[in-house]
């Protein structure tokens, strides 16, 4: 988002805005003066933060929060965490805010299972963090990689590269084409080409150095292939 998009989304009542930084699927992060600046427009305000482990150093709102009650920030232990069936999250706000939801706070909503797991991964954070940081180191390779191919790639601050397939569409070269071939190459990324905007867009998540191998490799044969069609 930029000053001027959010403008034109205030011109009417708003009572609530959602921002998602780092967004899915492309993994940008929304600027904090963005934040700042609903923050002054709409009564509450939540930022999603699910990804932000995986971001670069002053992404979170984090900072915000003191100055701000309307803010709210959620987080969860899904991705960073690696605990997406525990569903467990968390949010921080003002006291007043988290006063008004332990009013509607349902009796159970959350499983003793999913509290233990929670509590056993903030005691082994260090190795959590760690892990972190070399799926960073592995995000920025893929994207490098891709990148000397000629390959378009968004930036991303998440745990994934979203990038552009040419030319868009199913026929030779086509986006649900280059899907197919690499996973018959046992490499399985996540296709977007049925959104809105990303018609040509496949997505792949960072994982070990091996899996950023193997999937560079794949890529460069299924393009270097189809170049020669």
């Amino acid at each position: 988002l930029d000053e001027r998009s959010v403008a034109e989304g205030l011109a009417g009542p708003v009572d609530i805005a959602v921002l998602c930084s780092p967004n899915n699927p492309t993994g940008g992060v929304e600027s904090l003066e963005v934040v700042e600046q609903l923050l002054k427009d709409v009564p509450l305000v939540i930022v999603d933060e699910a990804y932000v482990e995986f971001a670069r150093s002053g992404s979170s709102a984090l900072g915000l929060l003191q100055a701000h009650e309307n803010l709210v920030i959620t987080r969860t232990f899904s991705k960073a965490w690696r605990l997406a069936g525990a569903r467990l999250g968390y949010l921080l706000a003002h006291p007043s805010v988290i006063q008004g939801l332990m009013k509607v706070r349902l009796p159970y909503h959350l499983s003793s299972p999913s509290q233990l797991l929670g509590l056993a991964a903030l005691r082994h954070s260090d190795e959590t963090l760690a892990a972190v940081e070399a799926i960073k180191g592995e995000r920025a390779a893929i994207s490098e990689g891709l990148t000397a191919m000629g390959v378009c790639v968004y930036p991303s601050d998440a745990n994934f590269i979203l990038f552009e397939t040419q030319p868009a569409g199913e026929g030779k070269g086509g986006t649900k084409e280059v899907w197919a071939t690499l996973l018959e190459r046992g490499v399985l990324v996540r296709d977007y080409s049925n959104h809105p905007l990303l018609s040509n867009c496949l997505r792949v998540t960072a994982g070990t150095a091996e899996e950023t191998t193997a999937f560079l490799e794949a890529v460069e044969e299924v393009l270097g292939a189809q170049a020669t069609i």
